[in-house]
């Protein structure tokens, strides 16, 4: 809509007293100078710039902030510092003024002060070019170019809408677009560990010096916290009985370590800094919430961090600095709540930023911004998740990996794109990751062994099915088996396999990322994309049906008499929708803040609500009649709803949900606190779920070996 910032021919702004100096940022009285962080800087500039004018709260989101939404206290916040950062001794009055339920205006006039080359009058105010003289001259010219232009305009118009008919109906044949090829490397191993247990969670010191991870011994359940000198080998480590340690991140000089304490069983979670050596400094911080979170120090006793239960949701996160010696906190980043949030990858003190991974259904975001959150930059978009990033110096640019499909990846700050893919050929699956350089990581071989389990849903009994040697993403049962899906470098395949999980068959390679459903009374196999569905007869393999939707669909599932459900995210609204496979008619239901739905019988429609409550509509009454808060999820929520019956997990535990007029929760199973369940299924009586055990693994150094330089 605006400008944010002033042309490189403005040297100085005056406004008051004060007088702004757009290169260095910041602002003089002519006796107290003060620098003006990023985001108060680009406000204060769009305010003078659009001074004519009334500048409302979605202005400031969308021009200054650049982002979908940005909750109220940030920008609060943000006016709040700005006008204590302009008041001074010689400047006592209003500078910023308050409209309300308007918005903000700049309160002076300011004058602009050129360079001398730049106008043939150094100084100016800022006014509205547009007179209603020249605007009528300019209305009368372009009515009479536009008369004597028409015929040519009309040929170049109806030729560019050919072409973009012609780009939408071949966009999915079209290759991917300039995407660097894989190049195949061998990478030695050399196994840094010696000691029995599982390692996990690598955070590499801002020098790259010191390696901290989580260890848990063999035969125990409780993890250690241990920072391992990669110079020298020397291993320093630090736990008590009850309770588990993780690495968040470090201090800027790497001289001291920030680490959660979680105690599962009593659902707690503390964050406490100790010094590298573990001998000094130990202290607790703050308390925080279950889920895995990272953070770094980006100035003395400020620490950004991944903060979750945003906007009362615990599956959504937000990016949070946190001033340590009073507690106040101010979010830095706002995302869509329909997706699973912002989560820290990376602070670079070389170029002052933080490097986070925006998580949404499906695929993931990758951004760069200012430890305020101000000057955000999407980087890049993928169809996997992105764990972690190192910066390289050398190339200005960063290395994160793939560690499933065992792919390196390398992007170019300043061309703005991937510059190198790397396809190792090792054996092994890899996990938690850290990158030294293109040619040297550190990583752990993949920590889990991925197992199907069944449970009874009437006598409780429990069944193990034989552990699956690939690592996959998720499986469906049928009736002599299982539907299996794993990830394999750019494609996710779905396989076909029997119970004893032998002999697995390919049935659908796919080169973006879905989710799947399946119904076995139908042979209906449901494969949830970004924006479209496509369902297949798993008896033919027929195509029987395929869709697309405006937006981005966050679930789906498979309803009675061929019908199918799913939500959609249009514009920060969510829509619930079915869809018939026989005539191919949509229709909407009037599903408020909805994330997932199922039908419960003829009647009701229960669903998950953006706020993690499962919420009973009923049809008929058109309203909700019953709604019950989930307990938090230890992971991530999975509901089924089967023959009038629902189940839900919370990646931890097993519930069964049943609803008469009132709603009983009653709890099936649960796991080792070292395991996680994935999503529920049912099938014939049995819920069956994918089951992430806990294993033996090494830490490893991969080193390039093919003899030629990824540099």
């Amino acid at each position: 809509m605006n400008e944010v910032s002033f042309s490189r021919k403005v040297k100085e702004v005056k406004f008051g007293s004060w007088s702004l100096d757009p290169k260095r940022q910041t602002i003089s009285d002519g006796e107290v100078e003060r620098e003006l962080e990023p985001l108060l800087f680009n406000i204060l500039c769009y305010l003078i710039i659009n001074n004519d004018q009334i500048i409302t709260r979605q202005n400031l989101i969308e021009d200054v902030w650049c982002q979908g939404y940005v909750d109220d206290n940030a920008i609060n916040r943000a006016m709040s510092e700005l006008r204590k950062v302009l008041k001074s001794e010689r400047q006592k009055g209003t500078v910023v003024k308050t409209h309300h339920r308007k918005g903000y205006s700049f309160f002076l006039e300011p004058s602009l002060i050129y360079h001398s080359t730049s106008a043939p009058s150094d100084i100016s105010p800022i006014i509205n070019e547009k007179t209603p003289g020249n605007v009528s001259q300019s209305t009368s010219r372009s009515k009479s170019l536009w008369l004597s232009k028409k015929p040519v305009l009309l040929f170049f118009s109806c030729l560019l809408l050919l072409i973009l008919v012609a780009l939408y109906f071949s966009k999915r044949t079209l290759p991917r677009a300039t995407e660097q090829p894989l190049v195949e490397k061998l990478y030695s191993e050399k196994v840094l560990s010696w000691m029995n247990g599982k390692y996990n969670m690598l955070k590499l010191s801002p020098d790259k010096s010191h390696a901290a991870f989580s260890f848990t011994p063999i035969g125990k359940l409780k993890s250690t916290l241990v920072v391992k000198d990669l110079r020298s080998g020397q291993e320093r480590r630090f736990a008590e009985a009850d309770v588990n340690y993780f690495p968040m991140g470090w201090s800027i000089d790497g001289s001291h370590l920030f680490y959660r304490v979680l105690d599962i069983k009593n659902k707690s979670c503390e964050i406490w800094t100790i010094s590298r050596d573990f001998e000094t400094k130990n202290k607790p911080l703050f308390s925080c919430e279950l889920r895995t979170i990272f953070g770094a120090e980006v100035a003395p006793n400020t620490f950004v961090y991944t903060k979750s239960n945003y906007r009362n949701r615990d599956e959504l996160s937000a990016l949070v600095s946190r001033n340590l010696v009073t507690g106040d906190e101010f979010q830095i980043t706002s995302p869509n709540l329909n997706s699973f949030g912002d989560h820290f990858l990376h602070y670079e003190n070389e170029l002052d930023s933080v490097f986070f991974e925006r998580r949404h259904f499906g695929y993931s975001e990758l951004y760069m911004t200012g430890v305020d959150g101000g000057n955000l930059v999407k980087l890049h978009q993928s169809e996997s998740r992105i764990w972690a990033l190192s910066y390289n110096k050398a190339n200005h640019s960063i290395i994160w990996m793939l560690p499933l499909q065992k792919v390196i990846i390398e992007y170019s700050l300043d061309k703005r794109a991937v510059v190198n893919r790397i396809k190792l050929t090792n054996d092994n699956y890899y996990s938690s990751y850290e990158a030294l350089s293109l040619d040297k990581l550190l990583v752990v071989d993949y920590p889990f062994t991925h197992q199907i389990q069944g449970l009874d849903t009437q006598s409780l009994a429990h069944t193990i099915f034989p552990a699956v040697k690939n690592i996959y993403t998720a499986s469906l049962p049928q009736d002599d088996g299982f539907f299996i899906i794993a990830a394999e470098v750019s494609d996710f395949v779905l396989y076909e396999t029997n119970k004893e999980i032998e002999n697995l068959t390919k049935r659908l390679v796919k080169s973006e990322h879905f989710i799947p459903k399946y119904q076995s009374e139908t042979k209906t196999l449901l494969l949830q994309f970004k924006n479209h569905i496509e369902v297949y007869n798993t008896q033919t393999w027929k195509l029987l049906s395929s869709f697309d939707v405006q937006g981005t669909i966050l679930s789906s599932s498979i309803l009675s008499n061929g019908t199918i459900g799913y939500v959609v995210s249009q514009k920060n609204k969510n829509v619930a929708s079915t869809y018939s496979i026989e005539t191919g008619q949509t229709s909407t239901l009037p599903l408020q803040d909805v994330v997932w739905f199922s039908k419960l019988n003829e009647n009701i429609y229960v669903y998950l609500s953006a706020k993690d409550k499962l919420t009973f509509f009923d049809i008929n009454l058109g309203r909700v009649v019953e709604a019950i808060a989930l307990p938090k999820a230890v992971t991530q929520h999975s509901i089924v709803v089967a023959e009038q019956h629902i189940y839900h997990s919370d990646g931890h535990s097993i519930y069964a949900i049943h609803y008469n007029d009132t709603v009983k929760i009653d709890k099936l199973h649960t796991v080792s606190e070292r395991d996680v369940i994935k999503t529920l299924k049912y099938h014939k009586g049995i819920l069956y779920f994918d089951l992430l055990q806990s294993k033996s693994n090494h830490l490893i150094e991969l080193q390039l070996v093919d003899g030629s330089s990824s540099h």
